[in-house]
């Protein structure tokens, strides 16, 4: 099966079930139970300071509906989203916050019983003062809000927050900066097509004899460029239920408690994970291709890698801290989004610029960066690792026994030592807010150690390659390591379907007495997975023989990291676009919303790639390099 066919695969996965379950009979709405989403329709609120104000608030609740025996709030938080953390969105007019209105209501105090260590609470201070609600609108918006609960469902009352109000209208803003973003895009189209003859020249017309198939290469280019496709739709699948929001909450509930799910959520990272075992790979091909003499120093190879990163994520760290406010006047929920990540980029973008935001996923500013911080620390210890094996080559092997020891130690410690499910989030809570403040995310999924066997995989691999290349094309030698490659493939494939078995197993054991073995189970998992696919991508190149891919495909490959890194504020301003009330979601409208996000996300990409990076990387090149 070639590349393109197994990353058709793999988004088919994730996309096929939630269709058939689409077609299944939904879950009936418990009308005991409010929705965790309501919206007051604000295209009818006249939002100004002296009139309308929309706020979105925060609603506990309690009372004997809660505390009954029978209750249905109380649920585990693994299969159902707990219905007593609500938000809701109300258009407070004038009258009801005069100051005569509001001095005889009554408030419900917070509820004895709730942890508020438990729950997620946003911190106003990343909010502007003038979003800031002022007593009467707070009591206003209990009362309203008190109403409607008591209105509706019998024995519940409510506590409320306001997390933040609007109160000047922020569509006119929100407009303005779609039509500068059009205008700018339309400038960029039009630099792009001044310079098209030159790099369509180079792509679409190359002479015959400087096509040079590069093996190493064609399988990565194919992968990136269709690779790209299913992380933008995973992400956008995973996120969009809660950006819209979702109305039909139970529709989500019964797919995540799939009994399948977690094998889904072992099997789905896996789609972005091996980007790490590529880049090391290209790495390891492109330095042991290289002459001793010509070989570059751990200086030159860690500056070619920051230029190809630095100009875009400058950029993105820029437009995140000056510039997302400009963008939530699209929905009501835009600017929980927005400008709460906006505080965090005023107050850590220094951690983005130093490529070491996958520390920081309590408050992360462009939570999707971690990948590229990870990515980036990885590259320099695999570089300090291959150049540590051309200075001491009898130790080549020692180097490598100590790589996989560290790339089991890591996420074996980190399982040890913490007390969360290491397969997925500790609750669904985690995942309606994005995983934000998620243990799982900030101390074992983005954290580079807990990825290391990716990159080594891919070391291994790029000295496979070149211990390949070395042998005689038909001789026993080349034959024998192909077999023993076979082999090896099916050996990684069936310890790590027994390796998932195991960790799924282990992690349904709620006692934590068997902690050990649930951390030698997940270890296992992740070196066996990053080993199959790196030896399943040596076997791959391997195998091809003069393949020369499309110049379509290897310009789409260069557009990965500018896909990566747009991509996800494009999802968030698109999805927080329009929503006027809570919204049904099916498969198909989350399909639907995906590809609008991938088709306007690759469009930037385009442009943005063939102007601003590529002269950006350039100019890099020239001042750092001019003397060599």
């Amino acid at each position: 099966m070639n590349v393109s066919g197994i990353v058709l695969l793999v988004v088919a996965l994730q996309i096929v079930p939630k269709l058939v379950h689409c077609l299944s009979p939904s879950v009936q709405h418990d009308k005991q139970v409010p929705a965790l989403y309501e919206l007051d329709d604000w295209s009818k609120c006249d939002i100004a300071p002296a009139k309308d104000w929309y706020c979105v608030v925060r609603v506990i609740l309690s009372g004997d509906a809660v505390t009954n025996t029978s209750s249905n709030f109380e649920v585990n938080d693994l299969r159902h989203f707990r219905r007593t953390l609500l938000d809701r969105g109300i258009c407070l007019v004038a009258s009801r916050r005069t100051a005569s209105n509001v001095s005889t209501l009554s408030r419900t105090s917070f509820p004895a019983s709730w942890n508020r260590l438990d729950r997620y609470v946003l911190d106003r201070a990343y909010f502007p003062v003038s979003m800031h609600p002022d007593v009467s609108a707070e009591w206003a918006a209990s009362d309203e809000i008190q109403r409607r609960i008591v209105a509706q469902y019998r024995g519940l009352t409510a506590y409320t927050e306001i997390e933040y109000c609007l109160t000047s209208d922020p569509k006119p803003q929100f407009e303005q900066a779609i039509g500068v973003s059009l205008a700018v895009a339309l400038a960029l189209g039009c630099i792009l097509l001044l310079n098209a003859r030159q790099w369509i020249g180079k792509a679409f017309q190359t002479p015959s004899t400087q096509r040079q198939p590069i093996k190493q290469f064609a399988l990565f280019d194919m992968y990136k460029c269709f690779g790209s496709v299913g992380v933008v739709l995973a992400h956008c699948c995973l996120f969009g239920p809660f950006l819209v929001p979702m109305k039909n909450i139970e529709l989500l509930e019964e797919f995540i408690a799939h009994p399948n799910a977690k094998v889904w959520r072992l099997l789905c990272p896996f789609l972005m994970l091996v980007f790490f075992t590529m880049s090391s790979m290209l790495l390891t091909v492109k330095l042991t291709h290289t002459e001793p003499r010509l070989r570059p120093t751990f200086g030159a190879i860690i500056m070619h890698r920051l230029i190809r990163l630095v100009p875009l994520n400058l950029l993105m760290i820029g437009f995140a801290t000056f510039a997302y406010d400009r963008f939530s006047g699209g929905g009501p929920l835009g600017s929980r989004q927005l400008i709460m990540e906006q505080g965090f980029c005023r107050s850590y973008w220094w951690m983005n610029v130093l490529f070491i935001s996958n520390f920081n996923m309590r408050k992360p500013c462009l939570p999707d960066s971690w990948y590229v911080s990870a990515d980036m620390q990885l590259y320099v210890l695999i570089t300090l690792a291959i150049l540590a094996m051309f200075r001491i080559p009898k130790h080549t092997s020692a180097i490598v026994t100590i790589m996989i020891a560290c790339s089991f130690l890591g996420p074996f410690l980190t399982v040890l030592w913490t007390d969360f499910d290491p397969v997925g989030p500790s609750n669904l809570h985690e995942m309606r807010f994005f995983l934000l403040d998620s243990n799982f995310m900030a101390q074992l999924y983005t954290p580079f150690y807990n990825n290391l066997a990716w990159s080594v995989s891919g070391m291994i691999a790029g000295l496979g390659y070149e211990q390949f290349q070395r042998t005689d094309p038909n001789s026993e030698t080349r034959k024998r390591i192909l077999h023993n490659l076979h082999l090896a493939i099916v050996m990684l494939l069936v310890i790590l379907g027994l390796s998932i078995s195991a960790t799924i197993t282990a992690s349904e054991d709620e006692s934590q007495q068997n902690r050990w073995w649930l951390a030698v189970c997940y270890a296992t998992y992740k070196l066996s997975a990053a080993a199959f696919f790196g030896a399943f991508f040596l076997r791959i190149i391997l195998a091809e023989k003069d393949i020369s891919i499309p110049p379509i495909v290897r310009k789409g490959a260069t557009l990965y990291y500018c896909i990566y890194f747009i991509h996800f504020p494009v999802m968030r301003i698109v999805y927080c676009s329009d929503v006027i009330q809570e919204t049904i979601v099916t498969p198909f409208f989350l399909l639907r919303k995906a590809l609008k996000v991938f088709g306007i996300t690759y469009v930037l990409s385009v442009l943005l790639h063939y102007t601003y990076e590529n002269s950006a990387i350039k100019a890099l090149r020239r001042i750092c390099f001019s003397r060599s």
